[in-house]
């Protein structure tokens, strides 16, 4: 009988079992050409995705090594950036508080409507 799996044919003077094949051990009649392509396919995903890991690996250390040349080169424009920012939340600050007070001014320095309604009807 020839072993599906190897190929190897057996002869008389071979030892062991007659249903298994004396060079790789498949039992001949277990053998399943269908659980070996499977197998083998999954090998082969198993490879693909190393090597999918091993390119992704490699991209995400050359982006950090790009990353810190980038800080390393234009660092001052992230500084720029971040002052700009602080200064623009200060000015908002500045620009609500100088709106509160001129609200608590005018209500405070408002003249009494007495004043306003002689004035306005005259007598």
């Amino acid at each position: 009988m020839q072993c599906p799996q190897c190929n190897y044919t057996r002869r008389q003077d071979d030892k062991g079992a007659s249903d298994v094949c004396p060079r790789c051990g498949v039992i001949y009649s277990k053998f399943d050409p269908a659980v070996k392509q499977q197998r083998e396919a999954l090998r082969s995903v198993a490879a693909r995705r190393t090597q999918f890991h091993s390119r992704l690996h490699s991209h995400g250390v050359n982006v950090l090594e790009a990353g810190r040349a980038w800080v390393d080169r234009y660092g001052w424009l992230g500084r720029l950036i971040g002052f700009l920012i602080v200064g623009a939340g200060a000015v908002a600050i500045v620009i609500v508080l100088w709106s509160f007070l001129a609200l608590i001014l005018g209500v405070a320095l408002m003249p009494s409507p007495k004043i306003v309604n002689v004035f306005v009807g005259g007598r």
